[in-house]
């Protein structure tokens, strides 16, 4: 009885092992698709290097814990005050595509980083290059993403202070939805596209230490990237001090009708909603690329690893959904407390409002 049972123990400890063996393999299959299983002797040395580095633990906590709060507080905005503070139809569909790009980068970032921190405590857990273009290649492209459409938004304000009368009439939700769709998916097949060497780096396997999308074989990308962002930056800021200048400085020579300038001064209070959220971001990007400029130029021979860290530590853009928070509570409380007017003019305009809204 007892050899029956040794026996019958043997075999299903045999069976256990080998469908074991086959499940691994299929793991290993699966995790080989991005993650190379070749060793690089000088790749590994710079992981020993980076996963010894306590500033770049520290750095990878705090970016992953500050990128899913943000993602995290701005779903939870949205779904508690909606965009209902923005007023015209066009400006809330563009400005929902901006918030859910901003959602994104915030999760897509918060995964990286947290990523990072258990792959450190493996030995020489080496990335496959197309792993950092799907991740962070694409979390650029959407930041980018993101700029365009605030610049959309920029566009329309603009279209909205220079013909106010004609702008009240219009609400072509398609027309938002077609350009806001344009510039989100055309960005970011673009940074993709640039990242990868007109995605020809997704058809070899590479295995690196460090989590950047700058490499050698990507320069001119890279660079078209960055031009790209910060371009639409400084039109976008440029846009709204026009936008400022026509709403609150010039003075008109006819007094608008009733409609009109109701139009007028929803348009000055949006575009003192959005000149704020504009200019953290192009504060953000002009520190990150001051930082880098600054480094590049002091630092004349910067090991991978202190460049990795100098990087992680400017790039603060990855951060905005966090602070974007603030402005759309500052924006969607002021909007929700705003009194009760006496005037019975103003009180005509708030009942517009109101109907606007619903």
């Amino acid at each position: 009885m007892t050899v029956r049972y040794n026996h019958f123990l043997g075999i299903c400890i045999l069976h256990y092992c080998t469908l074991s063996r086959a499940v691994l393999d299929q793991i290993q299959r699966l995790i080989s698709l991005f993650f190379p299983g070749t060793m690089n002797d000088s790749q590994c040395a710079v992981f020993l290097e980076l996963s010894n580095s306590v500033e770049y633990h520290i750095l990878s906590a705090i970016k992953a814990f500050l990128c899913l709060a943000g993602a995290l507080r701005l779903s939870l905005q949205w779904k508690r005050y909606g965009v209902r503070f923005l007023v015209h139809e066009n400006t809330k569909i563009i400005f929902r595509f901006f918030l859910a790009l901003n959602i994104i980068v915030g999760i897509i970032f918060g995964w990286i980083h947290l990523f990072e921190m258990i792959r450190l405590r493996f030995d020489c857990f080496l990335l496959d290059f197309r792993y950092i273009l799907l991740t962070r290649g694409a979390g650029v492209s959407l930041i980018c993403a993101s700029q365009n459409v605030l610049l959309l938004i920029s566009f329309e304000r603009l279209y909205s202070a220079l013909y106010p009368a004609n702008f009240e009439k219009c609400s072509r939700r398609f027309l938002s939805i077609s350009l806001a769709l344009i510039a989100t998916l055309g960005t970011t097949i673009y940074g993709i596209s640039a990242l990868s060497d007109q995605f020809r780096l997704f058809e070899v396997k590479n295995g690196r230490a460090l989590l950047s999308i700058n490499i050698p074989e990507n320069q001119i990308g890279f660079k078209r990237i960055v031009k790209m962002s910060g371009g639409s930056n400084f039109i976008s800021l440029l846009l709204l001090c026009v936008d400022f200048y026509i709403n609150f400085l010039r003075k008109r020579k006819i007094n608008p009708s009733l409609g009109v300038a109701y139009q007028m001064i929803e348009n000055r209070r949006i575009v003192l909603d959005l000149i704020p959220i504009e200019l953290v971001q192009t504060m953000l990007n002009l520190f990150t690329g001051m930082a880098l400029l600054i480094h590049r130029k002091v630092v004349t021979n910067p090991t991978p690893v202190g460049q990795q860290l100098i990087h992680e530590s400017v790039t603060l853009g990855v951060c905005f959904p966090l602070i974007l928070t603030f402005f759309i509570k500052r924006s969607a409380e002021r909007s929700l407390n705003r009194p009760r007017p006496i005037d019975p003019v103003i009180d005509h305009f708030e009942t517009l409002r109101k109907s606007w809204d619903r």
